[in-house]
């Protein structure tokens, strides 16, 4: 049921910080939810069979993702365990096009200049990722402000070379000998003529290493590859390749999410005003409560017409000291106050 024009003027005249975009102040007052992420979406979403209109807070300039269908549940994200995932985009293979080659810019693109990945690349807080593909498929724990920042340096993460190779969906004999790989972002030597990934595990070179290239992941380069390759490429063994499905994870489900936003690693966010309205949207015939009073003074601090409660009585001589109008009855030292104050009877 829509709100009624005249309550979602009311409702925007009371809104009168306007600091954030206008048109999150036109969904908080339609009643549409705005979540933190989408693990936040899956906890408070009220009808899950039939889900209602929502969007998901972006470091844009609207505030929230224009996309309002990026969670997934754990059915639509079958090859990765958990709820509360969010869909960033698909990153797909192409011998021709130069989307996603190691070279590309897109890898840290974000605002315009990100003509494929929606907002969530730059905006959604990040604890696991999920690569979902007919090649492979796989779940990476890594913490980070938003998938994007991880792309910028070279980065290791602590997993094992069995994952990756376990996380083979067609047959294959990747070779990661210990000592002889790195798995994380942006590994392998970054020279064009070795074998690297933007993220994935690959082959080096080393004393004791053999000469065999393997590479498993998404943004593969080799001697010899073109166009946007991912999934699993090797000269000793046979290739796979095919488009990939990129998901994150913003927290453990049930772990409250930060009042802060992410890490300031990441651009100050312009998000949707704290007020955001509960699942079921704002009351219908009040404005929100979350917003400031802008006819009502501050609650906090004492009333402008009353001594603060804390001091002493106005009408009453300090207790620590004596009378102002007359002086002490024992007549204390002339250079030194009185420590304990006249007796109790004296006035």
């Amino acid at each position: 049921m829509y709100t009624p024009v005249l309550e979602i003027i009311e409702c925007l005249t009371n809104l009168s910080d306007k600091k954030f975009p206008v048109t999150l102040y036109v969904l908080f007052c339609l009643g549409i939810p705005i979540y933190d992420d989408c693990v936040a979406y899956h906890e408070n979403r009220c009808d899950r069979d039939s889900p209602s209109p929502y969007f998901i807070k972006a470091r844009n300039a609207a505030g929230y993702d224009p996309n309002n269908d990026i969670c997934r549940t754990q059915d639509q994200v079958p090859s990765c365990s958990g709820e509360g995932w969010t869909s960033i985009g698909i990153l797909q293979n192409s011998t021709t096009l130069d989307h996603w080659t190691y070279e590309s810019e897109l890898w840290t693109a974000k605002g315009t200049d990100q003509c494929i990945l929606n907002s969530q690349f730059w905006s959604a807080n990040v604890t696991e990722i999920c690569l979902a593909s007919a090649v492979f498929n796989i779940q990476i724990p890594v913490e980070a402000p938003s998938l994007r920042s991880l792309f910028f340096e070279k980065r290791i993460l602590n997993m094992n070379s069995q994952q990756w190779a376990d996380s083979l969906v067609q047959d294959a004999n990747p070779v990661f000998t210990t000592g002889c790989f790195e798995i994380g972002f942006n590994v392998g030597n970054e020279s064009e003529d070795a074998p690297r990934a933007r993220l994935g595990i690959v082959s080096t070179h080393g004393t004791g290493c053999s000469e065999g290239i393997y590479i498993l992941g998404v943004g593969l380069g080799a001697p010899g590859l073109t166009g946007s390759y991912h999934g699993y490429y090797s000269n000793q063994d046979v290739n796979s390749t095919g488009s990939v499905s990129v998901y994150v994870r913003s927290r453990p489900v049930g772990q409250s999410s930060s009042t802060t936003g992410p890490p300031t690693t990441e651009p100050p966010t312009t998000g949707p005003p704290t007020m955001e309205p509960q699942s079921t949207g704002p009351p219908t015939m009040e404005p929100p409560t979350t917003g400031p009073p802008t006819m009502e003074p501050q609650t906090t601090g004492p009333p402008t017409t009353e001594p603060p409660t804390t001091g002493p009585p106005t009408t009453e001589p300090p207790t620590t000291g004596p009378p102002t109008t007359e002086p002490p009855t024992t007549g204390p030292p002339t250079m030194e106050p009185q420590t304990t104050g006249p007796p109790i009877m004296e006035p």
